[in-house]
């Protein structure tokens, strides 16, 4: 049996995105809808190693991302349009039941 709030039998991946620069010169100003498009140009792709994509998301300027996924590894990608480069990815995490697994991801556009 699990314990109450434990979880039960999925677990949670979620984290932080920055992206920039978004301006050749920082620090610049960008519109909400500049960065909204920013962000929604960067989807965030969970598979399966070596398969197929079982989730994914746009990311929160704000809140980031989060993906209740069953227990088991997971790799963590984005979309990749342009320039778009992440040291933290692409990335393998192991999901357990009733724990959270926290990858911040920055991406550099490319834009100088």
């Amino acid at each position: 049996s699990t314990a109450p709030g434990s979880g039960g039998s999925t677990g949670t991946l979620t984290g932080n995105v920055t992206i920039g620069p978004l301006c050749p010169v920082e620090p610049c100003t960008v519109t909400p809808d500049r960065l909204a498009a920013a962000y929604a140009a960067r989807t965030i792709v969970v598979s399966i190693p070596g398969g197929a994509v079982i989730a994914e998301a746009v990311p929160d300027p704000y809140t980031g991302y989060s993906f209740i996924l069953k227990p088991g590894t997971y790799v963590v990608d984005i979309r990749h349009q342009g320039i778009n480069r992440s040291p933290e990815l692409p990335k393998t995490v192991t999901i357990r039941a009733g724990e959270t697994v926290r990858l911040d991801i920055s991406i550099d556009t490319g834009i100088r």
